[in-house]
């Protein structure tokens, strides 16, 4: 993991980075989670919604 993004239910956005230990959420928020894969530099991204 790389990075994550924190968005609030009215869209405004706190990034991160990974050695961030914790972060307030919020229902109706969203997280959005970047993989980097070393080697090849392939990013991948996961969104969680928060209900």
């Amino acid at each position: 993991m790389t990075s994550f993004t924190y968005y609030d239910k009215l869209g405004k956005s706190t990034s991160y980075l990974s050695s961030s230990k914790k972060i307030k959420l919020e229902k109706g928020g969203s997280v959005q989670i970047n993989f980097t894969n070393q080697k090849t530099g392939l990013v991948e991204n996961v969104v969680i919604w928060i209900k």
